[in-house]
Protein backbone atom coordinates (compact mmCIF):
# COMPACT_ATOMS: atom_id res chain seq x y z
CA UNK A 1 0.00 0.00 0.00
CA UNK A 2 1.16 3.35 -0.85
CA UNK A 3 2.76 5.12 2.47
CA UNK A 4 0.97 8.38 1.61
CA UNK A 5 -2.25 6.88 2.06
CA UNK A 6 -1.73 5.64 5.57
CA UNK A 7 -2.75 7.39 8.46
CA UNK A 8 -1.46 6.83 11.76
CA UNK A 9 -3.83 6.95 14.85
CA UNK A 10 -2.62 6.46 18.50
CA UNK A 11 -4.98 6.56 21.32
CA UNK A 12 -4.46 6.21 25.06
CA UNK A 13 -6.31 4.98 27.60
CA UNK A 14 -8.74 3.31 25.19
CA UNK A 15 -10.87 0.25 26.98
CA UNK A 16 -13.03 -0.60 23.95
CA UNK A 17 -10.77 -0.55 20.99
CA UNK A 18 -13.64 -2.04 18.34
CA UNK A 19 -16.06 0.70 19.39
CA UNK A 20 -13.41 3.35 18.86
CA UNK A 21 -12.57 1.00 14.95
CA UNK A 22 -16.03 1.60 13.80
CA UNK A 23 -16.54 5.08 15.29
CA UNK A 24 -13.46 5.58 12.69
CA UNK A 25 -14.64 3.51 9.39
CA UNK A 26 -18.00 4.69 9.50
CA UNK A 27 -18.45 8.09 7.36
CA UNK A 28 -21.27 9.69 9.82
CA UNK A 29 -23.58 9.78 6.73
CA UNK A 30 -27.51 10.34 7.95
CA UNK A 31 -30.31 10.12 5.62
CA UNK A 32 -33.86 10.39 6.01
CA UNK A 33 -35.58 7.84 3.30
CA UNK A 34 -39.35 6.69 2.89
CA UNK A 35 -40.03 3.23 2.68
CA UNK A 36 -42.57 2.75 -0.29
CA UNK A 37 -42.27 -1.16 0.05
CA UNK A 38 -40.12 -4.56 1.07
CA UNK A 39 -38.39 -7.04 -1.05
CA UNK A 40 -38.76 -10.27 0.49
CA UNK A 41 -37.03 -13.64 -0.14
CA UNK A 42 -38.56 -17.00 0.84
CA UNK A 43 -36.76 -20.14 0.34
CA UNK A 44 -38.51 -23.66 0.78
CA UNK A 45 -36.27 -26.33 3.24
CA UNK A 46 -36.94 -29.90 3.03
CA UNK A 47 -37.69 -31.78 5.71
CA UNK A 48 -34.97 -34.74 6.59
CA UNK A 49 -36.45 -38.28 6.43
CA UNK A 50 -35.84 -40.11 10.13
CA UNK A 51 -35.02 -43.64 9.50
CA UNK A 52 -35.14 -46.27 12.54
CA UNK A 53 -32.19 -48.64 12.81
CA UNK A 54 -34.28 -51.55 11.40
CA UNK A 55 -35.32 -49.43 8.51
CA UNK A 56 -32.07 -48.42 7.42
CA UNK A 57 -30.64 -51.88 7.60
CA UNK A 58 -33.00 -52.53 5.34
CA UNK A 59 -32.39 -50.06 2.82
CA UNK A 60 -28.45 -50.72 3.21
CA UNK A 61 -28.54 -52.81 -0.19
CA UNK A 62 -30.88 -50.31 -1.80
CA UNK A 63 -30.56 -46.99 -3.38
CA UNK A 64 -28.92 -44.94 -0.54
CA UNK A 65 -29.71 -41.43 -2.30
CA UNK A 66 -33.59 -42.08 -1.05
CA UNK A 67 -32.53 -42.22 2.53
CA UNK A 68 -29.77 -39.36 2.74
CA UNK A 69 -31.79 -37.05 0.09
CA UNK A 70 -34.78 -36.40 2.97
CA UNK A 71 -38.27 -36.02 1.78
CA UNK A 72 -38.41 -34.26 -1.41
CA UNK A 73 -41.28 -31.48 -1.87
CA UNK A 74 -42.73 -32.04 -5.20
CA UNK A 75 -43.10 -29.01 -7.55
CA UNK A 76 -47.47 -29.06 -7.46
CA UNK A 77 -47.27 -28.69 -3.58
CA UNK A 78 -44.16 -26.07 -3.79
CA UNK A 79 -46.68 -24.27 -6.83
CA UNK A 80 -50.03 -24.85 -4.51
CA UNK A 81 -48.34 -23.54 -1.42
CA UNK A 82 -46.68 -20.21 -2.74
CA UNK A 83 -50.14 -19.41 -4.86
CA UNK A 84 -51.84 -19.75 -1.32
CA UNK A 85 -49.14 -17.26 0.33
CA UNK A 86 -49.57 -15.17 -2.70
CA UNK A 87 -53.42 -15.14 -2.50
CA UNK A 88 -53.39 -14.16 1.06
CA UNK A 89 -51.01 -11.19 0.29
CA UNK A 90 -53.35 -9.71 -2.53
CA UNK A 91 -56.29 -9.83 -0.27
CA UNK A 92 -54.48 -7.36 2.28
CA UNK A 93 -52.22 -5.17 -0.41
CA UNK A 94 -53.83 -6.15 -3.73
CA UNK A 95 -52.98 -7.74 -6.82
CA UNK A 96 -51.14 -4.37 -8.49
CA UNK A 97 -48.46 -3.85 -5.24
CA UNK A 98 -47.19 -7.62 -5.55
CA UNK A 99 -44.57 -9.15 -7.77
CA UNK A 100 -43.69 -12.26 -7.72
CA UNK A 101 -40.07 -13.76 -9.09
CA UNK A 102 -39.24 -17.42 -9.02
CA UNK A 103 -35.51 -17.70 -8.27
CA UNK A 104 -35.51 -21.63 -8.48
CA UNK A 105 -37.33 -24.77 -7.74
CA UNK A 106 -37.20 -23.95 -4.23
CA UNK A 107 -36.86 -20.11 -3.93
CA UNK A 108 -38.83 -17.35 -4.84
CA UNK A 109 -38.74 -13.30 -4.71
CA UNK A 110 -41.43 -11.11 -3.48
CA UNK A 111 -41.63 -7.16 -3.89
CA UNK A 112 -44.79 -5.85 -1.86
CA UNK A 113 -45.41 -2.34 -2.47
CA UNK A 114 -47.00 0.01 -0.06
CA UNK A 115 -46.26 -2.52 2.62
CA UNK A 116 -45.58 -1.68 6.47
CA UNK A 117 -42.27 -2.86 7.16
CA UNK A 118 -42.68 -3.92 10.88
CA UNK A 119 -46.46 -5.18 10.55
CA UNK A 120 -46.00 -6.99 7.21
CA UNK A 121 -43.07 -9.02 8.87
CA UNK A 122 -45.50 -10.70 11.62
CA UNK A 123 -47.84 -11.41 8.32
CA UNK A 124 -45.64 -13.50 6.57
CA UNK A 125 -44.76 -15.34 9.70
CA UNK A 126 -47.87 -16.10 10.43
CA UNK A 127 -48.48 -17.10 6.94
CA UNK A 128 -44.98 -19.54 6.93
CA UNK A 129 -46.31 -20.87 10.08
CA UNK A 130 -49.65 -21.48 8.91
CA UNK A 131 -48.45 -23.59 5.40
CA UNK A 132 -45.77 -25.49 7.30
CA UNK A 133 -47.77 -27.12 10.51
CA UNK A 134 -50.25 -28.73 7.16
CA UNK A 135 -47.38 -30.45 5.33
CA UNK A 136 -45.15 -33.31 5.74
CA UNK A 137 -42.38 -32.25 3.65
CA UNK A 138 -42.07 -28.84 4.23
CA UNK A 139 -39.55 -28.54 7.54
CA UNK A 140 -39.27 -24.39 7.03
CA UNK A 141 -39.60 -21.73 4.67
CA UNK A 142 -36.69 -19.87 5.07
CA UNK A 143 -37.14 -15.76 5.04
CA UNK A 144 -33.87 -15.18 2.84
CA UNK A 145 -33.88 -11.35 2.97
CA UNK A 146 -36.27 -8.59 4.17
CA UNK A 147 -34.92 -5.13 2.42
CA UNK A 148 -37.00 -2.15 2.67
CA UNK A 149 -37.62 -0.62 -0.93
CA UNK A 150 -36.86 3.17 -0.80
CA UNK A 151 -38.33 6.36 -2.54
CA UNK A 152 -37.47 9.98 -2.15
CA UNK A 153 -34.37 10.58 0.35
CA UNK A 154 -33.28 13.32 2.08
CA UNK A 155 -29.22 13.75 3.19
CA UNK A 156 -29.19 14.86 6.78
CA UNK A 157 -25.37 15.47 7.12
CA UNK A 158 -24.23 18.32 6.51
CA UNK A 159 -27.19 20.37 7.86
CA UNK A 160 -27.24 19.76 11.68
CA UNK A 161 -26.92 22.30 13.83
CA UNK A 162 -26.78 20.34 16.99
CA UNK A 163 -26.28 16.80 18.03
CA UNK A 164 -26.62 15.78 21.52
CA UNK A 165 -27.10 12.30 23.23
CA UNK A 166 -29.82 11.42 25.24
CA UNK A 167 -29.14 8.51 28.27
CA UNK A 168 -32.05 6.53 29.07
CA UNK A 169 -33.97 7.47 31.79
CA UNK A 170 -34.70 5.90 35.28
CA UNK A 171 -38.58 4.73 35.81
CA UNK A 172 -39.13 4.93 31.77
CA UNK A 173 -38.67 1.46 30.37
CA UNK A 174 -39.67 2.51 26.79
CA UNK A 175 -37.15 5.57 26.57
CA UNK A 176 -33.88 4.67 25.99
CA UNK A 177 -30.64 6.01 25.00
CA UNK A 178 -31.00 8.38 22.33
CA UNK A 179 -29.81 11.28 19.97
CA UNK A 180 -31.76 14.30 18.97
CA UNK A 181 -30.66 15.96 15.97
CA UNK A 182 -31.49 19.82 15.73
CA UNK A 183 -31.97 20.45 11.67
CA UNK A 184 -30.73 23.88 10.10
CA UNK A 185 -33.95 25.88 8.30
CA UNK A 186 -33.42 24.36 4.53
CA UNK A 187 -33.14 21.05 6.09
CA UNK A 188 -36.47 22.11 8.08
CA UNK A 189 -38.39 23.08 4.89
CA UNK A 190 -37.53 19.98 3.22
CA UNK A 191 -38.00 17.80 5.69
CA UNK A 192 -41.79 18.79 6.29
CA UNK A 193 -42.14 18.30 2.43
CA UNK A 194 -40.86 14.94 2.62
CA UNK A 195 -43.49 14.04 5.03
CA UNK A 196 -46.42 15.84 3.49
CA UNK A 197 -45.78 14.29 0.07
CA UNK A 198 -45.77 10.81 1.88
CA UNK A 199 -48.33 10.35 3.36
CA UNK A 200 -49.38 6.78 4.33
CA UNK A 201 -45.97 5.40 3.82
CA UNK A 202 -43.08 4.82 6.25
CA UNK A 203 -39.91 7.06 7.40
CA UNK A 204 -36.71 5.65 8.07
CA UNK A 205 -33.66 6.94 9.57
CA UNK A 206 -30.82 5.21 8.19
CA UNK A 207 -26.83 5.78 9.13
CA UNK A 208 -24.01 4.72 6.89
CA UNK A 209 -26.64 2.56 4.58
CA UNK A 210 -27.12 1.06 8.36
CA UNK A 211 -31.14 1.17 8.95
CA UNK A 212 -31.44 2.71 12.78
CA UNK A 213 -35.64 3.53 12.70
CA UNK A 214 -38.89 3.83 11.28
CA UNK A 215 -41.91 5.83 11.99
CA UNK A 216 -45.53 5.71 10.51
CA UNK A 217 -46.06 9.23 8.11
CA UNK A 218 -49.48 10.78 9.15
CA UNK A 219 -51.04 13.82 8.58
CA UNK A 220 -50.59 13.81 12.95
CA UNK A 221 -46.98 13.26 12.66
CA UNK A 222 -46.30 16.45 10.65
CA UNK A 223 -45.50 19.56 12.85
CA UNK A 224 -48.23 22.33 11.84
CA UNK A 225 -45.23 24.37 13.00
CA UNK A 226 -41.40 23.80 13.20
CA UNK A 227 -39.88 20.49 11.96
CA UNK A 228 -36.46 21.08 13.42
CA UNK A 229 -35.92 18.18 16.24
CA UNK A 230 -35.27 14.13 15.43
CA UNK A 231 -34.99 11.54 17.53
CA UNK A 232 -33.04 8.30 16.82
CA UNK A 233 -34.15 6.13 19.41
CA UNK A 234 -33.65 2.75 20.74
CA UNK A 235 -29.79 2.78 21.12
CA UNK A 236 -28.84 0.04 23.33
CA UNK A 237 -26.38 1.69 25.23
CA UNK A 238 -25.62 5.43 26.07
CA UNK A 239 -21.31 4.66 24.49
CA UNK A 240 -23.02 3.62 21.71
CA UNK A 241 -25.23 7.01 21.19
CA UNK A 242 -22.01 9.00 21.76
CA UNK A 243 -20.29 7.45 19.17
CA UNK A 244 -22.75 8.45 16.95
CA UNK A 245 -22.90 11.83 18.19
CA UNK A 246 -19.24 12.17 17.66
CA UNK A 247 -19.50 10.94 14.01
CA UNK A 248 -22.09 13.35 13.34
CA UNK A 249 -20.58 16.27 14.16
CA UNK A 250 -17.15 15.78 12.92
CA UNK A 251 -19.55 15.86 9.37
CA UNK A 252 -19.66 12.82 6.77
CA UNK A 253 -16.23 12.63 5.38
CA UNK A 254 -15.42 12.13 1.70
CA UNK A 255 -13.70 8.53 1.47
CA UNK A 256 -13.81 5.38 2.85
CA UNK A 257 -11.11 3.73 5.23
CA UNK A 258 -9.66 0.58 5.72
CA UNK A 259 -8.40 -0.48 8.95
CA UNK A 260 -5.00 -1.99 7.42
CA UNK A 261 -3.20 -2.72 10.69
CA UNK A 262 -4.38 -2.80 14.81
CA UNK A 263 -2.28 -3.20 17.82
CA UNK A 264 -3.28 -3.23 21.48
CA UNK A 265 -0.57 -1.80 23.57
CA UNK A 266 -1.73 -3.45 27.21
CA UNK A 267 0.17 -2.34 30.84
CA UNK A 268 2.16 -5.42 30.28
CA UNK A 269 3.79 -4.07 27.70
CA UNK A 270 5.65 -0.92 30.28
CA UNK A 271 5.80 -4.41 32.93
CA UNK A 272 8.55 -5.66 30.21
CA UNK A 273 10.37 -2.76 30.05
CA UNK A 274 10.74 -2.46 33.55
CA UNK A 275 11.79 -6.17 33.93
CA UNK A 276 14.60 -5.53 31.38
CA UNK A 277 15.64 -2.10 32.73
CA UNK A 278 16.23 -3.74 35.82
CA UNK A 279 18.13 -6.57 34.84
CA UNK A 280 20.56 -4.25 32.79
CA UNK A 281 21.14 -2.26 36.18
CA UNK A 282 21.65 -5.34 38.08
CA UNK A 283 24.11 -6.94 35.30
CA UNK A 284 25.54 -3.31 34.85
CA UNK A 285 26.64 -2.85 38.43
CA UNK A 286 27.80 -6.56 38.88
CA UNK A 287 30.07 -6.16 36.37
CA UNK A 288 31.09 -2.57 37.66
CA UNK A 289 32.04 -4.18 41.35
CA UNK A 290 33.79 -7.16 39.37
CA UNK A 291 36.11 -5.24 37.43
CA UNK A 292 36.93 -2.48 40.47
CA UNK A 293 37.86 -5.74 42.51
CA UNK A 294 39.97 -7.38 39.85
CA UNK A 295 41.40 -3.98 38.81
CA UNK A 296 41.98 -2.89 42.42
CA UNK A 297 42.16 -5.77 44.91
CA UNK A 298 42.49 -4.60 48.42
CA UNK A 299 41.82 -0.83 47.92
CA UNK A 300 38.88 -2.30 45.34
CA UNK A 301 37.29 -4.40 47.71
CA UNK A 302 37.05 -1.17 49.99
CA UNK A 303 35.68 0.93 47.04
CA UNK A 304 33.31 -1.77 46.44
CA UNK A 305 31.77 -1.28 50.02
CA UNK A 306 31.96 2.19 50.28
CA UNK A 307 29.64 2.37 46.89
CA UNK A 308 27.29 -0.17 48.54
CA UNK A 309 26.75 2.10 51.65
CA UNK A 310 26.47 5.17 49.51
CA UNK A 311 24.07 4.04 47.32
CA UNK A 312 21.85 2.10 49.79
CA UNK A 313 20.46 5.14 51.49
CA UNK A 314 20.43 7.69 49.00
CA UNK A 315 18.04 5.39 46.88
CA UNK A 316 15.93 4.76 49.93
CA UNK A 317 16.06 8.43 50.61
CA UNK A 318 15.21 8.80 46.42
CA UNK A 319 12.16 6.62 46.81
CA UNK A 320 10.52 7.60 49.85
CA UNK A 321 10.87 11.22 48.33
CA UNK A 322 9.48 9.62 44.95
CA UNK A 323 11.95 11.14 43.41
CA UNK A 324 11.83 10.72 39.26
CA UNK A 325 15.13 10.45 36.98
Amino acid sequence: MDESKRILVQLPKIDNLESIISVIKNRGYLELKVVKGIDIGLKYIEKKEEESPKAEEEMKDKDKETIDGGVKISPEEIEQTTSRILDKLKEQLGEENIEYEKISDLEFNLKLKGANLQNTYIVILQLIMGEISESETIERIEITKYDPIYGDTVAISGHLKDVKPIPAQRGYQEMKNSVILNLDKELEKRFKSLLEQNIGDDLSIVLDGAFRTITDISEETIPTEEANLIYIPNIETFEEAENITTMLQTGTLPINFKIDNKIDVGPTLGEDIVYKSLITIYVGFALLLVSMLIYYRGLGLVSVISLVLFLIPLFSLMTLAKVML
